[in-house]
């Protein structure tokens, strides 16, 4: 069983050092919210998470990390 809260924990901290980095927040808020996925966490909690990760996805001009985080079970195009 994996440690999905720790991950969390994790990716939280990765953000604080990230922040101002579009593209590598947006990594880190789709990890956050597939993480919660993976614990079974409710979906109120998993759609900010995926907003966020969208939100700068878009900041950063990245159409393939766009797609991927709507349809996050789907591969990004390349």
């Amino acid at each position: 069983m994996k440690d999905h809260l720790g991950a969390v924990r994790h990716y939280e901290e990765e953000l604080r050092l990230r922040s101002g980095n579009v593209l590598e927040e947006a990594k880190t808020w789709l990890n956050i919210a597939l993480s919660r996925e993976e614990a079974g966490d409710a979906y109120e909690l998993l759609a900010p998470c995926f907003q966020k990760a969208l939100s700068c996805a878009q900041q950063a001009q990245r159409p393939q990390l766009q797609v991927q985080e709507h349809v996050p079970h789907i591969p990004a195009p390349q």
